[in-house]
């Protein structure tokens, strides 16, 4: 099945499923209807969402950014000999252009085309210094440009090589493949896949099975070498193959030269020349592999839970309604004897609230021992940029890297602590997704299901835009957990060039005996690599606070309290649906024959109103069996 297939039917499911949340959410506003958790709100905002990431990633100068200014036709991302890209580009498929720097906490700064390499390339932040942004840290660098051969649901991210001299550079591309649909990784014909990239690929599926692979500059050799060149690789890739979505390793070729011409000259002859429809046709089937049946899967089945449960409170109210009293009063004591065992074992110091807490214990635990880790000289930003001092070799190198050292320690730094913050928040967000899911298999025991589930091991990828932050983090929470480390890496390093070069003692005429000079510069930079990092140190481990504890301390005290909020929201929600319920049922033990009569009438009009949401589902899960055997071809 090609792509254009899988697209048709993966909209079908989509469309399908809007509906369903629609009509959920219309319904579910009826009192005699469970209100739906955060999850059913996740998955409504999940099945608009209209924009997917594909990560373009790979050792360095193997064409990352010429291939995709291939896609757009202009030379928009910096491109140079040595290592050029320094910062994340996301490439959004707009019909006009724009150009903007993105912030962790979010805001944003517009800037110029001109001003792109100077943000975004490594050679510039050599030559210039590291850009400095006063109380921000750079998430990524925003181009919105036509793409003009990709639909308008795919962006682009361009990432810093892996193997590069920069270790901030590999960590930044690692980071970036959570938040993919699908991975782009690029190799040449030139030298054979070498270890580093070998361990990257390896470390990579564990994020995400849908990894493609493209050779490029199929153009500077002829047919029958670069078939040699992709053999070669195959065959060193292949103890990986099992790992990856279709279960199998396939190099693509394709000449970045031809499809950056024949995007520009808009020449389908140079486009089927440049082999550039290979890739896209696997590409797309990968994404739509991805979008059509996990993530449509995912929703289906959080929505089909809700329907689960709507459908079972209307049948236990109709057999309320229809059943003599003296039944009707053992359903409501069942019932009874449900809530207090749920509040028992759920509720403030219940068994199962205590399970909670102590699995919560293990990724706070886990973020103390990263930050220990992070904030010591064992760590590899110190050992690099340690390593980096020593071996420097001239005197131009020692003034550049005078000029950008803060600014690259602040940049390495905060966005480490901000990932080990992130990687923390991810598990107990797994835990807390658990603890809803388990509440809500609680509350439809027993229940007669209209529609089976969907039966799916949830991806990486899916489960992160499913049961992640968007369903049970609040803003607050997020504002404070990350506000402080950004802020703060940031005070202590951000320090101006001509300051700098103050401290190291720089200026025109000293360097009278060059590797005398050159000595003393080392030194100095390595007084102010020991500098900076005391600082950091002491202020997150050691420094007391205006509360009396160190950042660290803050930051676990922010993690604990907001989980706990947390599971009381998801507690509160499922006690009072359960109450309603019961109290819903009580009244029919009360009721006289014509109040019943008239609940019974409204009861039956919702469960009639109620089928188009079974009917949907039923539909939507035909068509995601058929994705299912597809994706198994």
């Amino acid at each position: 099945m090609n792509y254009t297939d899988i697209e048709r039917q993966s909209k079908q499911v989509r469309n399908l499923l809007q509906d369903v949340y629609l009509r959920i959410s219309q319904q579910s506003s009826n009192n005699l209807l469970p209100t739906p958790d955060a999850s059913v709100r996740a998955a409504g905002s999940l099945i608009r969402q209209e924009q997917y990431d594909v990560v373009v990633c790979g050792e360095v100068k193997k064409g990352k950014s010429s291939f995709i200014n291939a896609l757009m036709g202009e030379e928009i991302l910096p491109t140079n000999t040595q290592v050029a890209t320094s910062q994340v580009c996301r490439i959004i498929n707009s019909d006009t252009e724009e150009y903007n720097l993105v912030f962790t906490d979010g805001t944003r700064k517009q800037i110029s085309r001109k001003e792109l390499s100077r943000y975004g390339s490594q050679v510039d932040a050599d030559m210039y210094g590291e850009p400095v942004f006063r109380n921000h840290q750079l998430d990524y660098i925003e181009v919105k440009h036509p793409l003009p051969n990709l639909p308008k649901s795919v962006a682009l991210v361009d990432t810093p090589g892996i193997g590069a001299v920069y270790a901030a550079h590999e960590q930044i591309t690692r980071n970036y493949l959570k938040k993919a649909a699908a991975v782009i990784f690029i190799i040449d014909p030139k030298n054979p896949i070498v270890k580093a990239e070998q361990e990257f690929i390896a470390s990579a599926l564990k994020v995400t099975k849908q990894i493609m692979f493209v050779m490029t500059k199929m153009d500077n050799y002829d047919e029958g070498v670069i078939q040699t060149m992709i053999s070669r690789d195959m065959e060193i890739l292949a103890p990986l193959a099992s790992q990856t979505a279709t279960r199998r390793i396939d190099i693509l070729p394709i000449s970045s030269t031809l499809l950056f011409d024949a995007t520009k000259e808009k020449d389908e002859l140079l486009l089927e020349m440049s082999r550039f429809e290979d890739i896209k046709d696997a590409l797309l089937k990968m994404i739509y592999n991805t979008l059509g049946f996990e993530i449509n899967a995912q929703v289906y089945n959080i929505l089909n839970g809700y329907n689960t449960r709507a459908m079972q409170s209307l049948a236990e109210l109709h057999t309320a309604v229809t059943s003599q009293p003296a039944a009707a009063k053992e359903l409501a004591d069942k019932k009874f004897a449900k809530q207090q065992e749920f509040m028992r074992d759920w509720g403030a110091n219940g068994s199962k609230i205590r399970e909670i807490n102590d699995a919560i214990k293990q990724p706070i635990r886990g973020l103390e021992n990263e930050a220990r880790s992070l904030f010591s000289q064992t760590h590899h930003i110190y050992k690099n940029m340690a390593a980096e001092i020593d071996n420097l070799s001239s005197l131009d190198e020692a003034k550049r890297l005078s000029n950008n050292m803060s600014a690259r320690l602040s940049d390495s730094y905060g966005k480490s602590w901000k990932d080990t913050i992130e990687n923390c928040a991810e598990q107990i967000e797994s835990i807390l997704a658990s603890y809803n899911a388990h509440l809500n298999d609680l509350d439809s025991a027993n229940a007669r299901v209209s529609v089976d589930a969907f039966s799916i091991k949830k991806s990486s990828f899916a489960e992160r835009l499913t049961s992640g932050r968007n369903s049970y983090f609040t803003g607050m929470f997020i504002t404070s957990v990350f506000a402080i480390p950004l802020t703060l890496v940031a005070a202590p390093l951000t320090l101006a060039v001509a300051a700098i070069g103050a401290l190291l003692g720089i200026g025109a005429g000293v360097m009278t005996h060059r590797d005398t000079e050159l000595k003393q510069y080392k030194q100095q930079l390595k007084e102010h690599l020991n500098k900076c990092f005391s600082q950091i140190h002491d202020e997150f481990l050691v420094k007391p606070q205006s509360d009396g504890l160190t950042r660290l301390q803050e930051t676990e005290d922010d993690l604990q309290r907001n989980t706990q909020k947390t599971m009381e929201q998801i507690f509160e929600q499922h006690k009072a649906n359960n109450e309603k319920q019961l109290k819903l049922i009580e009244e029919q033990v009360q009721a006289d024959a014509e109040k019943r009569k008239q609940k019974l009438a409204e009861i039956t009009q919702l469960q009639q109103q109620w089928k188009p949401v079974v009917t949907g589902l039923q539909q939507a899960k035909a068509i995601l069996s058929q994705l299912e055997q597809n994706k198994a071809l």
